[in-house]
């Protein structure tokens, strides 16, 4: 019974090891990595350098903000 306990343990260390994994995707887990510390040196901005902080929302909302496509009848310039 005690080699089936040690059987089971073994591969499923082997099954971990060397089962391959999905490719981690660097914009995703980044941005969640430093999501946190993101949002405390913002507040310690907003304190110490309010200007700054006004910049930086501006940033954020010009680039969420809709850009106008041009219509295929207007002219390139």
């Amino acid at each position: 019974m005690e080699s089936v306990v040690w059987l089971v343990l073994l591969a499923g260390i082997a099954a971990w090891l060397f089962v391959p994994r999905k490719a981690k995707e660097t914009t995703g887990k980044r941005y969640k990595k430093y999501a946190t510390s993101g949002a405390v040196l913002f507040g310690i901005n907003e304190v110490f350098a309010p200007s700054a902080a006004n910049a930086t929302i501006i940033q954020q909302e010009q680039r969420e903000s809709r850009k106008a496509i041009p219509a295929p009848e207007d002219k390139l310039l």
